[in-house]
């Protein structure tokens, strides 16, 4: 089946209108909605899966802007397939939130670029797959390094065969940069491991004082947070340390936005670039 510009017109309505097709795409992962719109829009489904993780699977006004934009650049006669395989070279060479700029200084760059080089030739013509498990095998050799180049692992998979790795490269990208951040910030797991049972206690304690969540009751929420700013007021010895997790999270909330807003502005100039002959 062809993305032609009927079944292309089509998906964009039914996005638009919140149809069958879009509720399909945007439900859960392993519900197999974005295989059944594949097969209903032609488009490949490597990019689907990616469209959807870069949006959040959700349709909050500003993911279904992006969208929008980015079904109506998908140029009539191509499946998107070399959309995917472009953005993983775009993001690649991103200025400073580029999965390259993190990794420039360690073990896994040369392999790294191995993959990358791999992902080029993949556009131009088939790479076999003993090629894609050689530069898996010799990216992942460099063992427990391995996390800040996991993006760039998942770039290194045929998409006809495992079409879900566009969307673990984006989850990839995230996870690399929050760990770059927690290192930055001197975050550890000691840290994490200290605060934990404070979290599960205090939680507990908070749903005991504001009863069961109820979508109803507006009042739930600000019951819970008062709850919460209770107990870990009580415990002055942990408030440093919580003081250190709320910065970092915050950094990390702000380093996510801003990979997405990246992500998504470089998927759509991939499609901009995006010839109507190619697959």
């Amino acid at each position: 089946m062809t993305f032609d510009e009927g079944r292309k017109q089509a998906l964009l309505d039914d996005f638009r209108e919140d149809g069958p097709l879009a509720k399909a795409c945007l439900g859960a992962p392993e519900s197999g909605g974005t295989e059944s719109v594949a097969a209903e829009s032609g488009l490949h489904v490597a990019l689907l899966k990616l469209l959807v993780a870069l949006g959040g699977h959700s349709r909050d006004p500003e993911s279904l802007a992006f969208y929008l934009d980015l079904l109506s650049r998908i140029p009539a006669g191509t499946n998107g397939l070399d959309l995917v395989r472009s953005w993983y070279a775009a993001i690649w060479e991103l200025p400073g939130v580029g999965i390259a700029s993190g990794i420039k200084s360690t073990a896994a760059y040369a392999d790294a670029s191995a993959v990358i080089a791999l992902v080029s030739d993949s556009r131009s013509h088939p790479v076999a797959p003993q090629e894609w498990r050689q530069a898996r095998a010799a990216l992942s050799a460099i063992g427990e390094n391995i996390a800040p180049a996991e993006p760039v692992l998942a770039m290194a998979w045929d998409l006809d065969r495992v079409p879900g790795a566009s969307a673990d490269v984006f989850y990839g990208w995230q996870s690399a940069t929050t760990l770059q951040i927690e290192q930055r910030l001197g975050w550890t797991i000691a840290d994490a491991d200290r605060l934990r049972p404070a979290f599960e206690e205090f939680s507990k304690h908070a749903l005991a004082v504001a009863g069961p969540p109820d979508k109803d009751d507006d009042g739930w929420m600000s019951r819970y947070s008062a709850a919460l700013e209770t107990c870990w007021a009580d415990r002055s010895d942990l408030s440093g340390l919580k003081q250190r997790y709320d910065a970092v999270n915050a950094a990390v909330a702000d380093d996510r936005a801003a990979v997405t807003a990246a992500a998504r502005k470089a998927l759509i100039e991939c499609a901009k670039a995006t010839k109507a002959d190619s697959i």
